[in-house]
């Protein structure tokens, strides 16, 4: 049921000895106060307006706000509605009633609900979570013993700012990888200009229909298994292309779409004759780098890359290479195109002109990190850099 509220405009004031109300229509004593005409109040320096009133189906009752606002002597009935406060209705007349019982607004020490938690179980809750991360709020709730609901454990949790979240995606390292990572960066830590010498090449691989992120959809009860709410997946190898480039600080290389399953022969007749070799021989001084695949470290790779500089490379380290990230920039649109593409063809042309048009200053931008790189690797003992 509704009820109508009619708004009576009074001034309440607090003073350095307690707090003094009057009410202007009425001059009704109220608790805590002194009756007075109502000609009498006056706003004083040391007296701060703090709230109004509101009058309720004919009847008399005051509301506190909580806040303190500035009024003048006689505040008129603009900004009187506990709406305009900011506040509920209850709210504001169950704080005024604290005030008048015990001045103050603040709840009582041990008033309310009592918490369904010990503070030793939720110390129990955050050793458990911290030890076991993929642990779900009913295996911390067995864990634990206690018997409050899954939404308390979350709650509890979220308190400490333990949040639900998607693991980041990396490659398994050993403490071997850490050494030999450590021991690189320790190696090149001091460069700088350097690396706009070096040339960073790498295969990618990108495939149809498949994206990398979480790809949700909004839908109503029931509308689970409409067609435009699923997602097809295909039962066997995904259809794709797989192109190799490389990066420079000034400029980069044609775009070498593989054909094949890549092997040392058709990388050094593919790739190295035709790209890689006459790309090093347009940079002064240009030092060539790719990661340890098999076709990388052959035999017949390594007497076609004679005469090059090769940068060497610590296994199980892509966060160190830039062009990582271009990929993922072509990743990236190919994800957000207005038109996907729905055949190989396509998606290699797709390919070829997101490569093409890829910002240079963007990938300059990405060798200024390098330095960044090692130093967040030393920094680790050469973990994770988060690149």
């Amino acid at each position: 049921m509704s009820r109508n509220y009619r708004i009576v405009p009074f001034l309440e004031t607090e003073d350095r000895c307690g707090l003094v109300a009057r009410s202007r229509l009425w001059g009704r004593r109220i608790r805590g106060s002194k009756p007075a005409a109502e000609d009498s109040i006056q706003a004083t320096p040391c007296m701060v307006p703090v709230a109004r009133g509101i009058i309720r189906s004919g009847k008399s009752s005051f509301r506190w706000c909580g806040v303190k606002i500035p009024t003048p002597a006689r505040p008129t009935q603009e900004g009187c509605k506990a709406e305009t406060l900011g506040r509920n209705v209850s709210t504001v007349h169950d704080c005024w009633v604290r005030w008048s019982r015990d001045g103050t607004a603040s709840r009582r020490p041990g008033s309310g609900r009592p918490r369904g938690t010990t503070e030793r179980e939720d110390r129990l809750i955050r050793r458990t979570t911290v030890s076991h991360r993929t642990a779900s709020a009913v295996e911390i709730r067995a864990a634990v013993g206690t018997t409050v609901t899954q939404r308390t454990v979350r709650n509890r949790l979220l308190d400490v700012q333990l949040r639900a979240r998607r693991p980041v995606a990396c490659i398994p390292l050993t403490p071997r990888h850490f050494r030999l990572r450590r021991q690189w960066y320790q190696a090149r830590a001091q460069w700088r200009a350097e690396w706009r010498s070096v040339v960073f090449s790498d295969e990618s691989r990108f495939c149809l229909g498949v994206s990398d992120g979480r790809v949700l959809i909004r839908r109503r009860p029931g509308e689970r298994l409409q067609p435009n709410c699923l997602r097809p997946r295909h039962t066997g190898p995904t259809p794709g292309v797989m192109v190799w480039g490389a990066i420079s600080y000034d400029s980069r290389s044609t775009l070498v779409v593989i054909p094949n399953t890549l092997n040392a022969n058709l990388y050094v007749s593919l790739v190295i004759q035709t790209v890689v070799l006459p790309f090093m021989s347009s940079i002064q001084g240009g030092i060539f780098q790719q990661d340890n695949a098999r076709p990388h470290t052959a035999a017949v790779s390594q007497r076609a890359l004679q005469g090059v500089d090769i940068l060497p490379w610590p296994a199980r380290s892509p966060d160190l290479s830039p062009l990582e990230h271009v990929w993922d920039i072509i990743g990236r649109q190919l994800q957000h195109h207005p038109l996907p593409a729905q055949t190989v063809p396509v998606l290699t042309e797709q390919v070829q002109q997101a490569w093409n048009s890829i910002p240079q200053s963007d990938i300059r931008h990405l060798y200024d990190t390098m330095h960044a790189r090692l130093q967040a690797c030393i920094q680790n003992s050469g973990g994770y850099t988060g690149y």
